[in-house]
């Protein structure tokens, strides 16, 4: 590297030197008129104010005040960006956390509008199923009543019928002679007192054999001893005017083959049938 270069270089270090120090003079006075401002003054007037003081101070003008003004300029351009950067960011910031909010409310609203219409579906249900068991119930009650009304008028009927069963004798026969059959098979004893109406007494001693025979053959066994209490009948039959007073049994017993002071005593007395 020759002289001359170096000087230039130097020179050149020494002249930015030299304006480097006058530009921070400068603006340490600039600095200082900013800060003390006051209200209503420009930019402009403290520029005007911080070249005077320069020159007072320095006995020199600041030849350098474009410069300055222009930095000013850059100054102010760089913060109102950061300003601007900043408002940005606040603002998308502020709308990132409106939506979560929004959406967390519209979730939890979601949800009670879910748990309202659950508890209003349940509520239909129960209804429902209250309304089909009432009508279910009104149903069977409706059924059962219907039930009894047959019942009752079959009943009525047969206490009709029953009362001109007698008419028939030869159905009669055989009605008694069945019902004497079913009671021998009942007790199984081989000696039995019989009870009857006096009315029916010439019918139960007709067929008193062929009951005999019957069960003997269906039991397979003798056939028993069957005596008739001719002393204590059972009740008369009844009237058209009490159609519903007992009318009919038949009292099977057995007789037990021991007897004491000359008395005959039953050891089992049985109901097996009754006509209305």
């Amino acid at each position: 590297m020759g002289r001359g270069e170096y000087r230039t270089n130097d020179m050149l270090s020494s002249k930015w030197r030299d304006m480097n120090l006058k530009v921070r003079k400068f603006n340490g006075i600039y600095s200082q008129k900013w800060q003390t401002r006051r209200s209503g003054q420009s930019d402009a007037m403290i520029e005007l104010e911080a070249e005077d003081q320069y020159r007072e101070e320095f006995n020199a003008p600041f030849s350098l005040q474009r410069n300055v003004s222009k930095q000013i300029q850059q100054m102010v351009a760089f913060i109102r960006q950061e300003a601007e950067e900043k408002a940005n960011e606040i603002s998308v910031s502020a709308e990132e956390e409106f939506n979560i909010q929004k959406m967390q409310i519209v979730e939890i609203d979601k949800k009670k509008v879910r748990q309202e219409f659950d508890r209003k579906t349940k509520q239909v249900d129960v209804k429902k199923k209250i309304e089909y068991s009432m009508q279910l119930n009104a149903s069977r009650i409706k059924v059962l009543q219907a039930q009894d009304d047959l019942v009752t008028g079959m009943k009525e009927s047969a206490s009709n019928e029953l009362l001109n069963v007698s008419h028939n004798k030869k159905t009669y026969k055989k009605l008694i002679q069945n019902l004497i059959v079913q009671s021998l098979l009942r007790l199984r004893e081989p000696s039995v007192l019989l009870r009857c109406r006096e009315v029916d007494l010439s019918i139960v001693e007709s067929a008193l054999e062929e009951s005999k025979k019957e069960y003997a053959s269906k039991a397979k066994v003798q056939p028993p001893r069957i005596d008739i209490d001719k002393t204590v009948f059972l009740p008369p039959p009844p009237t058209n005017a009490d159609p519903h007073r007992p009318s009919w049994y038949l009292h099977p017993a057995i007789l037990n083959q021991n007897k004491r002071n000359g008395l005959v005593w039953m050891n089992k007395y049985r109901l097996l049938g009754r006509i209305w």
